[in-house]
């Protein structure tokens, strides 16, 4: 408190709190909660941020006494949120650009499967597969049709929550 008995607020505080209200309207309006005061009111009160928000399970939100319609929003919005963060996993992706696969081709000198221009790039440049060095080309290289099934799964979100 100041001396004549006003609250007073340091710079850094009163930034960063923008952000954090900034941060939440954002996460609110995309959960289409965005003209939700009730809820805004509460999260803010909280301390919930727009991260912390996407993690909250059932309970958390219970326990926030949000409205039934805003907790529906908020837990679709959440598993949403989290479904879209999903990382392809290794065998999805090309060992050597480490990208999802477009063209996927397998390597018969080492038996591993890489993104078509990536491997006949590296072939053209050293003449071996990178990983067991043997004598390869890029006519060498066959199309896995498995993989390129997979990858095009994991694009369309069947490996996703």
């Amino acid at each position: 408190a100041s001396p004549s008995g006003v609250e007073t607020r340091d710079f850094d505080e009163e930034l960063d709190e923008d952000a954090f209200l900034e941060g939440l309207d954002a996460a609110l309006a995309a959960a289409g909660l965005g003209a939700d005061e009730r809820t805004r009111a509460i999260l803010a009160r909280e301390g919930v941020d727009a991260s912390s928000l996407a993690t909250l399970g059932d309970g958390d939100l219970l326990d926030l006494e949000l409205q039934a319609g805003a907790r529906g929003k908020l837990r679709r919005w959440a598993s949403h949120r989290r479904c879209a963060e999903v990382e392809p996993p290794d065998w999805l992706t090309c060992p050597l650009s480490k990208e999802l696969f477009d063209d996927p081709v397998v390597l018969p000198a080492d038996g591993r499967t890489y993104e078509r221009a990536r491997i006949v790039a590296w072939l053209d440049d050293h003449g071996s597969s990178p990983f067991t060095w043997s004598p390869a080309t890029g006519a060498d290289v066959v199309s896995n049709r498995n993989i390129l099934e997979a990858a095009d799964a994991f694009r369309a979100g069947a490996f996703r929550c």
